[in-house]
This record gives structure tokens, C-alpha cells and sequence, in this order.
């Protein structure tokens, strides 16, 4: 590769991370539209036994959360592999855990693995797919 094509490989994944980092700031938060507001219109997310179909509907799903399951809590994140599948899609894989009211570190149990996948749109890289997993915990 080119010292250019680096450079620009480079900057490219350093905009992929700051999008998720954004993601995870808005759930710390508490901010649905914030949270959002780097997924594409037709984004699909996949958590243990739900889909949620577009931005509207993952908008909607993290409305509820902050006024229920997610409220206080924020997520510690670590992206571990960012993969280009060409000039404008790239794959990201990462792990995170949910930190609640008064914890110090996320417990084993909130742990998870996650991927993304995101393109390149004429605002910069934006969330098309998202997937949890739990993480196994022996």
C-alpha cells in the first residue's frame, strides 16, 4: 500500500472508533436521539431475543431502556479489530460490559461480545448493523 493509502486507512479507522465511542457516550448519557444519531436510517441491531428494525425502532428500544433496564448505567467498551471490506464498509469487532449505579467495573455477567458493520456515507461513517452475544461465563 501507498504511504496515502495508510494515512487515509488510518484516519478512517480512527473516525470508526470515535463513531462507536460516540454511541457509548450517548448511553452514558442517557440521550436516545445522541445515540442514534450515527446509525443509518435502515440500521437493523441484534441483542439476545430481539431485532430491532431501523433507526426509529433501535431509537425507540433505547427511549424505553433509559427509563428502565438502562437507566444509571453506562457500558465500558474496547474495540478489538477494525477490518475495511473495501474503500467504504468495514467490520468491526469489540467487547463491552454494562457498568451499574454504584459498580466500579462492569460484573461478568453484563459482559458481551459485539460486532458492527459500518459505511462510509456523505457524513462520515455511520452504524448499518449491529450484534450482541452474551459472553459465557463459567
Amino acid at each position: 500500500m501507498a504511504t496515502q493509502e495508510l494515512t487515509t486507512r488510518a484516519q478512517d479507522e480512527e473516525a470508526i472508533r470515535i463513531t462507536i465511542a460516540d454511541v457509548y457516550s450517548a448511553w452514558r448519557d442517557q440521550d436516545p436521539d445522541a445515540f442514534v444519531a450515527h446509525y443509518a436510517e435502515r440500521a437493523v441491531a441484534f441483542h439476545p431475543g430481539s431485532i430491532l428494525p431501523g433507526r426509529d425502532a433501535i431509537r425507540s428500544a433505547i427511549a424505553e431502556g433509559v427509563k428502565t433496564h438502562m437507566k444509571g448505567t453506562d457500558a465500558l467498551h474496547e474495540i478489538d479489530d477494525v477490518r475495511f471490506l473495501g474503500a467504504d464498509a468495514a467490520y468491526v469487532i469489540s467487547h463491552q460490559g454494562v457498568r451499574y449505579q454504584g459498580e466500579q467495573a462492569p460484573s461478568p455477567a453484563s459482559r458481551s461480545r459485539t460486532t458492527w458493520v459500518l459505511s462510509r456515507g456523505s457524513d462520515g461513517w455511520q452504524v448499518e448493523g449491529f450484534h450482541s452475544l452474551p459472553e459465557t461465563v463459567d
